[in-house]
Order: C-alpha cells, then structure tokens, then sequence
C-alpha cells in the first residue's frame, strides 16, 4: 500500500509506543547510517562525550534545565532571491527538547537562559523536529487525544472530538505543519497491528490503513481528505497549504535523501520535477546529491564532491530556483561532504553546512558564486539541526549535547551553552 513518510530532523527515538507517535522516518534512516558508518559498531547514543576543542569558548550551565513523474524545466528566476525567513518579527528565541531522565518537553529562552512552561502541563510535543521555525500554534498529545494550543492566547482546543472522531488505541498521530501559513497542518492518523510489532533496525512496521485531514487551528476545523498517493518508507514530503501542494523526495534507508524535488496535488499526484538529476549531470541510479529543507528553502547539494548548491524558495506561488556556483579556488580548500543540513544567511551572504564533524561556511558574492570558506571543527556533532536568526547560526552538538552559537559575520563560534537534552534540540522564535 502507499502511505506517506514524514521529513523531520535527526533524533534520537526513546521509548517509542504507537500511540500519538510521529514516524520520524529521516530520523531512523540517519541513526542507521551513523550506525553503519562508526567503527566502533556502537549506537551513537552510546558513544562516550567528545572532548570539547574549543576550551577557551563561554560555556554556560543551564539552570534547571517514487512514482511517475512528468519533467518540467523551471527557468531560474531572475532578481528573485532566497526567502530568507519565515520567523515572526520581534520573537523569543528558544531551545526545545526532551530532558532526562523522563523525556520531559522542556523550553529555554537563549537569552536570559531560563525554562518557561511554554505547553500546558501533562500536555506532550512529538513532532518537535517537523516545527516550523517560528510557529503561532503547537498541536500536542494528551490520553490518546489531539490538541491545537495556541501559544500566544494560550488557548486549547480538542480536535479529534471536536470534529466528532477519536483516536483509537491502535492508532498513531503525523502532524505536518504547512510551510506557508501558521495556523494550518496536514494531520495523518495511522491504524497500527494490535500486536504492537518491534520495530527492528528502527524500522516501523507498515499500518493497516490511514486517514488524513487538512487542519486549520484559526477555526478548529479539520477536513477529511484523499491519502497521498506516496511511497511507505521511500518518499518525503513539506506541506505547502498556501498553494495546495505537496514538495516530494526521495528518502529512505540506502538513499538518505535525494533529488528529483518535485512538487505534486494533495493527492500526490500530477508531479512535475523542479530540480532534477540532469541538473547535477546524474543518472536515474544515481542517489548522490542531498535534499534539505530549512526555513522556506530546499537545497540540494553533492554528498561528495561540492560544486553547486541549487536553492529553491518554497514561498512563492511559483518556486524560484536559484544555483550558487562553486569557485575554483574554494574547490580546492573543501573535503568531501555530506551534508547533514544546510541553511542561508541573506544578510551576511553565507550559506551554512552542517556535517558530522564541522561545520562549513560559504560566502558568496551577488553574483552567486562561492568565493571563500571556512570549515568550524566540531567533534562527532552530527549537525542535523541548524537555526539562523539575525546574523547567527544555532546548532547542537548531538554527541556532547552542547548548542553551539556561530557569528556569522565573524566566522566564529562565539558562545558554548551545556544542556542535559535526552537527543537532538530544535529551535523556535516564539512571539508571546
């Protein structure tokens, strides 16, 4: 049957239960991969704390804490750059993630470094790795039931009863935020096997049935609509309710993830490739360059060699594309990447990759080519998360658990913050 997987950032996967657990499929493919690819044969949530290379850093102790498509050539756009955010203006920058030893959601405001119960309490957030960056509504758990909250009013309604419908014990929540309006999700309720099977190698056992909804939490209401027409455990996805589309890719264990980036109907169907395998010069066997999504833009970059990255901005009723040129003397100052994830700064003119051991700045100039580099060590990090907000990137150390904070006009790590996250940490703006 065709059912379709989310696109989420890296985390760790504890304590997974059917109920109300998002399939965090990007999640599960990479911890395979890191597995696969450490000598050791050790999970890495096992792997002893990295010794920090930074000492004379701040560091600061938290307190309390694919089916056919049709290819369409979409002609570059001209004088149309990047988006370069989807933040509220005037937000609080906060950390999210689960805490030890009982996985408690916890918040912590960056600046004044403190906890605030941001989500009512006995209420849960499991989809924190699909959150858009600056978002004007959460959708938590409690009982086997759905809740729209809103963050600002702090308001709470229920959904599923609301509408009449209830959540079975056999069934479990993916909530997909829409990239381009706040208040609107792409709901997926997935009907599980009784025996509540093992996972094995991470991997979920495919469910019986599904349904979906489109949800609009400004009213409460929530539409019945047709199943995508996507692949199980093969293709990714980003909502895009503004234009009524989907944005797909391949993904999955063996692939990663990869282009074509190719938009689609609500019912995955009528695609056509925005960014296909030719423009990297690839063969339909070919799974070498990497799709990323961050803040309104995808990229899609080489796994080894970099040469280009492609940005498409996901704002606009037409997806812009834009290609940023590798120098020939930055060429030769670059390793071999894979990138875990990759962002922009308009304001500064760099493009951030984040690898497993660095990260990597770029900066271009306007006439989109690459013209320096620097790499920023960092020890077994993981990078699969990265934050920009007013000329700084944010990221977290998923070995060490320490969130780094890169100047981005000065190409340095400029403060160190210690956390006690169970896994990986996101990032959100949040205006209250």
């Amino acid at each position: 049957m065709s059912v379709p997987i989310s696109e989420t950032r890296y985390s760790a996967i504890k304590d997974q239960s059917f109920e109300n657990k998002p399939r965090n499929w990007r999640n599960i493919f990479l911890l395979i991969f890191i597995g696969i690819g450490l000598l050791s044969g050790v999970f890495y949530a096992g792997i002893r704390f990295a010794t920090l290379k930074n000492n004379d850093q701040q560091i600061t102790e938290l307190k309390n804490p694919s089916p056919t498509s049709s290819q369409v050539s979409i002609a570059p756009s001209q004088n149309i750059p990047p988006q370069t955010s989807t933040i509220n203006t005037g937000c609080n920058l906060y950390t999210q993630y689960n805490k030890e030893p009982n996985n408690q959601t916890v918040f912590i405001n960056i600046e004044s470094q403190q906890i605030k119960n941001l989500i009512p309490s006995g209420y849960g957030l499991n989809y924190a790795f699909d959150l858009t960056p600056s978002p004007d509504y959460f959708i938590l758990t409690k009982d086997n039931s759905l809740f729209s909250y809103n963050i600002k009013n702090q308001l709470l309604n229920e959904i599923l009863a609301t509408n009449n419908l209830k959540l079975k014990k056999t069934e479990s929540s993916e909530i997909h935020p829409s990239i381009t309006a706040k208040d609107n999700f792409f709901i997926i309720i997935n009907e599980n096997k009784q025996d509540n099977e093992p996972y094995g190698m991470g991997l979920p056992p495919e469910p019986i049935s599904q349904r979906s909804y489109l949800f609009d939490a400004s009213t409460n209401k929530l539409q019945s609509v047709v199943n995508p027409n996507f692949t199980w455990l093969r293709e990714c996805f980003m909502f895009d309710s503004k234009n009524q589309r989907f944005f797909v890719y391949p993904c999955g264990e063996g692939i990663g993830t990869s282009i074509p980036l190719s938009v689609s109907d609500l019912k995955g169907n009528s695609r056509r490739e925005i960014v296909s395998l030719s423009d990297f010069g690839l063969t339909k066997n070919d799974r070498m360059t990497a799709v990323e999504y961050n803040d309104g833009n995808f990229f899609m970059l080489s796994k080894k060699t970099l040469t280009k990255i492609i940005v498409v901005n996901t704002q606009l009723p037409e997806p812009a594309k834009e290609t940023y040129t590798v120098s020939e003397s930055v060429k030769n100052k670059l390793k071999d990447n894979y990138p875990y994830s990759t962002a922009i700064d308009i304001v500064n003119n760099n493009l951030i990759i984040g690898g497993d051991d660095y990260v990597l700045l770029l900066r271009f100039n306007n006439d989109k080519n690459i013209v320096d580099s620097v790499y920023l060590p960092d020890d077994r990090a993981y990078i699969n998360f990265l934050f920009v907000s007013n000329g700084k990137a944010y990221y977290n150390n998923l070995t060490s658990k320490l969130i780094r904070v890169v100047n981005l006009g000065k190409w340095k790590i400029e403060k160190t913050i210690k956390t006690d996250a169970a896994a990986g940490v996101t990032f959100l703006c949040i205006n209250e």
